[in-house]
C-alpha cells in the first residue's frame, strides 16, 4: 500500500523533480534482460555489463554530474507549439517520431502547450514529449514504426522521449528515453554504425545495440 501510494502521488509530479538528488536517493532502477546483452552506467559511473537472463538492481550514488544529462527536449519554445496534425506532417517528411498504439483509457501525453491530453490510437509523440499511465492502463510505442524498437509501457509509469535525432550525414541515430518511475519492456531492432539506444532512469544508465530488456523504477523498501 504504501508503495502504491507513492507511485500514485509520484506520477503528480514534475519528472525532472524525480530525477533530483532528493528524490533519486529514494528510488531503486532494476535492469533484466531477455535477450541479448546490455550496459548499465550507475551515476558515479561504473560500467558493468548484464547478459541474457541476467538481472542487476542499480541504486542512488553520489556526484550526479556523472551520469545525469539534462533533458535536450523538455522544455520547448513558443513557437514549437504546433498542432498535432502538423506534427504528423513533418515526422512523414523526415523526422524521426514515435507512435501510440492500443493506448487504455487513463493514459496521457502532455502536449505542445504544457497540458496532459488523453492518448489515441495512432498518436505521433516527438522528442520531448512525455507518457503517463494510470495504474492498470498500458499503451505502446513504436519509435519509426517500429524500425528503431518497440516499447510496451506498463501501469502507473512516467516516461519522457528525452531525444529522437539522426546524424544527415551518416545516418546514425540517437535515441534517448527518460523513465522516471514505473516499468517498460523495450525491444531494440539491431542498431546500424554509430547509433545508440539508452534508458536513464534517477539512478542509472542503460544502453544497447539490439536486445529485449526491461527497466523498472521504484522506491526503495524503508530502512
Amino acid at each position: 500500500l504504501f508503495k502504491q501510494n507513492l507511485f500514485i502521488e509520484w506520477l503528480h509530479k514534475p519528472m525532472d523533480d524525480l530525477f533530483k538528488e532528493s528524490m533519486a536517493k529514494t528510488l531503486k532502477t532494476k535492469v533484466r534482460v531477455s535477450e541479448g546483452a546490455v550496459y548499465v552506467l550507475d551515476r558515479v559511473n561504473n560500467m558493468s555489463l548484464i547478459q541474457r537472463g541476467e538481472a542487476r538492481m542499480v541504486y542512488y550514488k553520489s556526484r550526479p554530474q556523472a551520469v545525469s544529462r539534462k533533458p535536450q527536449a523538455a522544455h520547448r519554445k513558443a513557437q514549437d507549439a504546433t498542432p498535432r496534425a502538423v506534427e504528423m506532417e513533418k515526422a512523414k517528411k523526415g523526422l524521426r517520431y514515435g507512435t501510440l498504439k492500443h493506448p487504455g483509457k487513463d493514459v496521457f501525453v502532455k502536449g505542445r502547450d504544457g497540458e496532459w491530453i488523453p492518448a489515441q490510437d495512432g498518436m505521433v509523440v516527438l522528442g520531448g514529449d512525455e507518457i503517463k499511465t494510470a495504474k492498470e492502463n498500458t499503451v505502446e510505442l513504436e519509435l519509426d514504426d517500429g524500425k528503431t524498437g518497440k516499447i510496451k509501457i506498463s501501469g502507473g509509469t512516467m516516461m519522457r522521449i528525452n531525444q529522437l535525432a539522426k546524424d544527415p550525414g551518416t545516418n546514425d541515430m540517437i535515441t534517448l528515453l527518460d523513465l522516471a518511475i514505473g516499468r517498460m519492456l523495450v525491444k531494440v531492432e539491431p542498431l546500424k554504425g554509430n547509433s545508440k539506444f539508452e534508458v536513464r532512469t534517477p539512478t542509472a544508465l542503460t544502453g544497447v545495440r539490439g536486445t529485449i530488456f526491461e527497466v523498472s523504477v521504484e522506491p526503495k523498501a524503508e530502512s
